[in-house]
């Protein structure tokens, strides 16, 4: 505020009408908040504590069964239509949007779309999705995956194609494409009936022109035609393309056909496409997808999850992952997908993540650079553990599995067999953190898998079994004790038979009732 030197300062101010018109909007404010007040009072507008009643037409205090007053949240639930469950009235901005209230894991909310009317499907379900648009290739709707990065939705395609399926997959990477990439460059030709030419557009080299039929000559001469099984089409990166190309794309994916060059695409052949969210990259190379293009396909938004993962990490042919990473994300699955923000937070930036491709590539380069060291009558150092998960998923999930991987090295064979033989030893006691007092959970984690490998192919007897589920009632540790017993039934099938064995059942029930909150079925 100016501050006033002398009267006659003040004497102009107040000719010009400066303080008068200061107290009106005093007074303006005064009645504002008075009529505020009363509002609030009369519940005619939401504060905290109080609920909207659409039977009054107010919002007031809500009691719970126990008669506690319901606390009301930040946004704050309307009662809408039949129809619109599940939608809130936001009263910082005046709009109504759909928010799910649930306790979906970190990994889980991270893929989620903001888009409330896309839906979410796991892997068995694109599976079953992919499955059915490939049998209506010609009169079915082509189908769009949204996906966070780093997810594997190229991987799920080609591995549904190629393997699934038996059929080629042609990727086209529409980023790096010009229109006259999918509908052909432009050419004349002469006039078939008139001394003219006309324009052509030559068909580019992208685009299947059959489904795979081949005719074999027999012995005796006759020929027999073999049908094929077309294949897919899958426009990756759909929506960092030009707009220019989504135009192009327009007639293609709805009609199926580039008439300039005189196609269309044989009837058995799949049109997908795959995209990443727009929140992923705010401002980068995606660019909005009209209406008119998305609307000519099924959508989906692919979340992928730790148990699917682990289940194809461990049924790869090639068996060129390490078991003790797959292992890892099995159990600490909060870090099977971490965002960029999920590892620094704040302000800071990092170009870091953590993601089932990183997880992938880790794992393959953990175990083929242990294997080697192993080789030569040694094995990896933790530096070198700790260098390798840093640079695939940084250094803050790199840390918490290097503790783990190296937590291994220290629980030989002999020792983990003392769980099984003499479960009260003070040897086989898990480790405690300084931090909680509690057992750290980390080292817990991987102790618990070398058990669940104690004798691998073996079948444990029913001393062992019992030793084993007393070591776990005893623990204390719920989360790690269920897990542990999980992983052994995966590796000795006789545990099932076990705890259902009435004769060991004074050993099973101490078990039960310690962690009958955790059970589902064991």
């Amino acid at each position: 505020m100016k501050r006033i030197k002398g009267f006659q300062e003040f004497n102009r101010l107040n000719e010009a009408g400066i303080f008068s018109r200061g107290a009106e909007l005093l007074k303006k404010a005064g009645n504002w908040l008075m009529n505020l007040i009363r509002a609030e009072k009369e519940g005619e507008i939401p504060v905290r504590d109080k609920k909207y009643n659409p039977e009054t037409g107010r919002f007031e205090q809500f009691k719970d069964a126990n008669g506690n007053i319901a606390k009301a949240r930040s946004v704050v639930k309307v009662y809408l239509p039949e129809g619109d469950a599940g939608s809130s009235y936001n009263f910082r901005s005046g709009s109504i949007s759909s928010i799910k209230e649930s306790d979906d894991p970190s990994w889980k909310t991270a893929q989620k779309t903001q888009d409330s009317q896309i839906t979410d499907v796991d892997a068995d379900q694109l599976t079953g999705e992919l499955s059915y648009h490939f049998q209506k290739p010609e009169t079915g709707r082509p189908l769009l995956i949204w996906g966070a990065p780093g997810i594997g939705k190229t991987s799920v395609v080609k591995s549904f194609g190629t393997k699934g399926m038996g059929v080629p997959v042609i990727e086209v990477i529409l980023s790096l494409m010009e229109p006259t990439d999918v509908a052909g460059l432009p050419g004349a030709e002469k006039d078939v009936d008139y001394d003219v030419k006309r324009s052509v557009n030559y068909l580019p080299m992208i685009w299947p022109l059959d489904n795979g039929d081949r005719e074999i000559k027999r012995e005796d001469g006759t020929i027999e035609k073999i049908e094929g099984k077309g294949g897919i089409i899958f426009l990756d990166e759909i929506n960092r393309a030009h707009p220019s190309v989504q135009a192009a794309m327009l007639k293609v994916v709805l009609d199926r056909e580039i008439t300039s060059a005189n196609y269309k695409i044989p009837s058995k052949w799949l049109i997908l496409a795959a995209a990443n969210r727009p929140e992923d990259e705010p401002g980068s190379m995606i660019k909005p997808m009209s209406f008119a293009l998305a609307n000519r396909f099924a959508q989906v938004n692919f979340i992928s999850d730790p148990v699917s993962w682990t289940k194809w990490a461990r049924g790869r042919k090639e068996a060129d992952l390490s078991d003790e990473v797959i292992a890892f994300v099995e159990l600490m699955q909060d870090y099977f997908y971490v965002l960029p923000s999920g590892l620094v937070g704040g302000d800071i930036e990092t170009t870091m993540g953590v993601t089932p491709r990183a997880w992938e590539y880790a794992a393959r380069e953990y175990k083929e650079r242990r294997d080697a060291q192993k080789e030569k009558g040694g094995d990896i150092s933790a530096e070198t553990t700790r260098l390798i998960f840093d640079k695939h998923i940084g250094k803050k999930v790199s840390s918490i599995i290097t503790d783990f991987l190296e937590t291994m090295k220290v629980w030989p064979v002999n020792r983990i067999e003392k769980i099984f033989t003499d479960p009260s030893d003070e040897t086989v006691k898990l480790p405690m953190s300084s931090n909680t007092g509690r057992v750290d959970l980390r080292k817990g984690y991987s102790i618990m898998y070398l058990a669940s490998k104690y004798k691998n192919g073996q079948q444990l007897t029913k001393d062992e079994f019992t030793n084993f589920i007393t070591y776990l009632t005893d623990l204390n540790t719920g989360e790690l004790a269920m897990s542990a017993l999980n992983m052994a039934k995966r590796t000795h099938p006789e545990i099932k038979n076990y705890l259902g064995d009435t004769s060991l059942e004074q050993y099973v029930t101490p078990f039960v009732n310690r962690y009958r909150s955790l059970m589902k079925e064991i």
